[in-house]
């Protein structure tokens, strides 16, 4: 595979998901995309991948996205065959339903003469290509590619096994804004969990009523605010209904989804970020970043590329998936060592400084583009 930017300007072909919705791909692409750094010397081009508008659409199988999906391939096969892109940039979906939806344009795509550059957001190659039949169809895949992973761990467990033909490996992690802290301000009154995220149940949120459930037996003056979009809107119903059931009332607040200042405002009045997802696609959260940004000591399920983010006691702590009692543990340790919980925080807002910013991100895909 030859060099990027090896000419004057190279034509890249960026098929890609954006918001809306707003979920860890689509922002991330919308970044890359719209990095002037990384395109300044690039003739790039657009093809949009949207089936959702909403978030409670994705996941779920319609006549009008399977009519959207024909569309799209045919138009992804005329702007091949028309603008003859030197490279095509692609968000790949590894596993799920997905898988089976992009290995049918990958076909389209490798009917030209276009080198295809994959950016890997998820996890569960590894589990599937024990399977020869998969392992053939992630072959054929990855075969004559840069394959951009978030993780080196894992890359290093799920691709490299796969011994691709003529792959090009890059680990490029996650990277989001550096936010101004100054606002922060320790509550002296009570101590303020935060959860942030796309909601659904894997990601922990009936878990995370059981650990209240537990703290607040231990401790009054700890609360849990959930921030976040529900992808279905049972999920909210049963999550209220629980919070009722289990007397939470007074100690779990569920916001609804926040962004910008609002969402910042969050962070800023946040003691502790904490993230019990269990989702078996969970890789290298933005949320976690984002709080890291904004100092937050972390308590985080130990899953995807999670514990290369987080030294266990040093930028927080990690737990097991689905370990009650190791996050309730955690979580107490850290409101009854306010000193603990505040060198915690400091070091975590100086690992994501010093690895984890859009420009180390725009750095290092730049360099993905220029090796």
């Amino acid at each position: 595979m030859k060099p990027l930017m090896n000419k004057a300007k190279v034509k890249i072909l960026y098929f890609i998901q954006l918001p809306p919705p707003h979920h860890g791909v689509s922002m991330m692409n919308s970044q890359i995309y719209h990095s002037e750094e990384i395109n300044n010397e690039i003739d790039k081009l657009l093809l949009e991948i949207r089936f959702s508008q909403k978030l409670s659409e994705l996941r779920r199988l319609s006549i009008k996205k399977i009519k959207g999906f024909i569309d799209l391939n045919r138009n992804l096969h005329k702007i091949l065959e028309k603008e003859h892109p030197d490279y095509l940039y692609f968000s790949f979906m590894p596993v799920g339903k997905g898988f089976w939806r992009d290995l049918l344009f990958i076909r389209t795509i490798k009917k030209f003469d276009t080198h295809i550059i994959y950016h890997l957001h998820n996890r569960g190659i590894g589990k599937r290509s024990s399977n020869l039949i998969w392992k053939k169809l992630y072959r054929y895949v990855f075969s004559n590619s840069l394959t951009i992973h978030l993780s080196q761990g894992l890359m290093e467990k799920e691709i490299f096994p796969l011994k691709i033909p003529n792959l090009r490996s890059l680990v490029v992690p996650n990277g989001v804004p550096a936010y101004d802290i100054n606002g922060i301000k320790e509550q002296p009154s009570s101590i303020t969990l935060l959860f942030c995220s796309n909601i659904f149940p894997q990601k922990g949120i009936y878990d995370l009523l059981k650990i209240m459930s537990e703290v607040s037996k231990q401790r009054k003056d700890i609360c849990l605010r959930i921030v976040g979009e529900f992808m279905r809107r049972r999920f909210e119903e049963r999550l209220l209904k629980l919070i009722d059931q289990r007397g939470l009332k007074d100690f779990v607040t569920v916001e609804g989804p926040k962004y910008g200042k609002d969402k910042e405002s969050e962070y800023l009045n946040a003691d502790v970020f904490i993230f019990p997802s269990y989702f078996s696609e969970e890789c290298f959260p933005l949320v976690i970043l984002e709080a890291m940004s904004f100092q937050l000591p972390i308590v985080s399920s130990n899953i995807g590329a999670i514990p290369e983010i987080i030294e266990n006691g040093k930028e927080g702590v990690l737990v097991n998936p689905r370990d009650i009692n190791g996050f309730v543990e955690a979580v107490i340790h850290l409101a009854e060592h306010k000193t603990e919980r505040q060198k915690i925080g400091i070091a975590s807002r100086k690992k994501f400084q010093g690895n984890y910013t859009i420009q180390h991100l725009e750095k290092n895909i730049k360099m993905a583009f220029t090796r």
